[in-house]
């Protein structure tokens, strides 16, 4: 019998990285930047527009850069029959998820968009995202492997 890696057990600890602060403050500041040009819109409307940005920053940055909500995600697994789990920070033990074919993989990241495997949070959705140097090269590789593979998106 032959060995094949993809049935194998697969463990990541994802960490914050440049490219996550990339992905999430250049949109928001270059948002600021242009709606703090735009000269025709009421100076209320403005402020609030711009607080808006800032609270949707605030939020992705916590969620995925400093890992300190409760839907944080520290890390994930796939075991040898290809059940997926995830660690968030609200917890201290492995969650069972499905991954959602609404799922995203590139060369430079993915975003793995998923729900938990519990009746109180069938309806709810969550992702991470997950940037190339957010894992070492080989786990990113397979992973993104893996993903494609499961035809999950």
């Amino acid at each position: 019998m032959s060995f094949n890696p993809f049935n194998a057990p697969l463990s990541l600890k994802i960490k914050p990285s440049i490219q996550k602060w990339l992905i999430i403050l250049v949109p928001h500041l270059l948002a600021i930047l242009l709606l703090s040009n735009v000269g025709d819109l009421p100076f209320l409307l403005k402020l609030a527009l711009i607080i808006g940005i800032l609270v949707s920053m605030v939020f992705f940055s916590r969620l995925h850069l400093f890992q300190s909500l409760k839907h944080s995600v520290l890390s994930i697994r796939q075991d040898s029959v290809k059940n997926w789990f995830v660690l968030t920070a609200g917890e201290s033990e492995l969650k069972a998820v499905t991954l959602m074919p609404s799922s995203f993989v590139s060369n430079h990241f993915i975003i793995l968009n998923y729900t938990l495997q519990n009746p109180k949070y069938l309806s709810q959705k969550f992702s991470v995202l997950i940037t190339k140097d957010s894992l070492a090269v080989d786990d990113f590789r397979v992973l993104r492997a893996r993903l494609k593979m499961s035809h999950m998106t």
